[in-house]
């Protein structure tokens, strides 16, 4: 076989109380303690060089209406479809429960939200490998829903949260190493985000964590060291439809050229 393949289902409950966390490896794309929302914990690693730099250090999603902002995670939702995986490919499925819903004005089990996770290993000479977050939100009621989401992360180029360079736009979020001259490049869904923020790690979670209400992020790069960003996607989800976000595709490739900052 041309690829490495080894999936591993993890026994361990993650905190929290979210089961069946995935262990993964393609090619030499590796994730560990990937759940059913993303990376919440467990000590979470995005690798794009067989586990040897990049950790992720966090990355899920948040849910916003005009009557409240809620992380997406256990306490907000209740895992219909625990991960499971095909070849490279990690999907899980979430509803809104009682407690999220009272947080956006909502009923319970209104919404689901499928999570597709893909690793894409680049065979080629410029090893530009990625880790692929596609998101769909179910609408289950009969009324359209008017819904914010922003995706977060927090993730440490070459191992070093300490001299990151981070750049942005509703287009994409670029991140570069000085010292290895790896480049990060995460790329808006579909045809961008609404609004972005780049900001030093914690500041734009506790953003998040303390919104009332859905609002805009501030298209800001105000970043130093340790980076954390979010991307922001104003979205109608029709009555008994659904609404896809595609790829935010995470991209680390080895080094900066002119062609890869056409990605």
């Amino acid at each position: 076989m041309s690829r490495a393949i080894c999936i591993a289902a993890s026994l361990a409950l993650l905190l929290g109380g979210e089961a069946g966390a995935f262990n993964l490896t393609w090619g030499d794309v590796e994730v560990k303690q990937l759940g059913a929302y993303g990376f919440t914990s467990g000590n979470p690693v995005l690798s794009f060089d067989s586990g040897n730099t990049n950790e992720m250090v966090e990355m899920f999603g948040y849910l916003g209406t005009a009557s409240g902002v809620i992380q997406i995670d256990q306490s907000s939702f209740n895992v219909l479809s625990a991960p499971s995986a095909v070849d490279n490919v990690v999907t899980s499925q979430v509803r809104l429960n009682n407690s999220g819903a009272s947080s956006l004005g909502l009923n319970a089990n209104d919404l689901t939200i499928e999570y597709t996770f893909t690793l894409v290993d680049d065979p080629t000479v410029w090893d530009s490998d990625q880790f692929l977050w596609d998101v769909t939100i179910n609408n289950l009621t009969g009324t359209d829903m008017n819904l914010v989401f922003y995706s977060y992360l927090n993730l440490q180029l070459d191992g070093d949260s300490a001299d990151d360079l981070a750049d942005a736009s509703p287009l994409r979020i670029l991140v570069s190493d000085p010292d290895s001259g790896k480049l990060f490049n995460w790329k808006a869904s579909n045809a961008g985000a609404d609004h972005f923020q780049v900001q030093a790690f914690s500041s734009v979670r506790d953003l998040l964590d303390t919104m009332t209400t859905a609002q805009d992020l501030p298209d800001a790069v105000a970043f130093s060291g340790d980076f954390a960003a979010a991307l922001q996607y104003d979205i109608v989800v029709p009555a008994n439809s659904s609404f896809t976000l595609f790829g935010m595709p995470l991209t680390i490739v080895p080094e900066p050229s002119v062609a890869l900052l056409t990605m």
